[in-house]
């Protein structure tokens, strides 16, 4: 939920990347993607309101320790719904090691390498040399 003061389309966004990155397929794993975007607006609704709390002349600071937990209500919140995520999706993936069919190429990401390192050092006459 959105409320005054907030971006929608930074919501919008926020979801969006969720739905992305978890693609659920069924009912419950769209309730568990939308429970992890609700918690983590909500992280950081609380994130802002205590960072306000926190630079007002006189900082209350039972406020704060208040918010503090309720943030590590919602972070425990999202782990144990993240991990239900995990465990269902895990459960619709195909078992075994080799599900491909036969003659069928095994798909992969390429990825570049890291940058090598190159180490440069001096000749005793004082030349570079890599």
């Amino acid at each position: 939920m959105v409320i005054p003061g907030e971006d929608p389309a930074e919501f919008d966004a926020l979801a969006a990347d969720y739905y992305r990155r978890f693609a659920p397929t069924d009912i419950v794993e769209r309730c568990y993607v939308n429970d992890l975007i609700h918690t983590v607006w909500s992280i950081r609704r609380v994130h802002r309101y205590i960072a306000q709390l926190s630079s007002s002349p006189r900082p209350e600071t039972r406020a704060i320790d208040e918010m503090r937990q309720v943030l590590t209500a919602k972070e425990r919140s999202y782990a144990r719904v993240f991990k239900q995520l995990q465990t269902t999706q895990r459960k619709r993936q195909p078992k075994g090691r080799n599900t491909r069919k036969r003659g069928e190429l095994a798909s992969f990401r390429h990825q570049a390498p890291a940058p090598r390192r190159v180490v440069a050092s001096k000749t005793s006459s004082g030349e570079w040399i890599h």
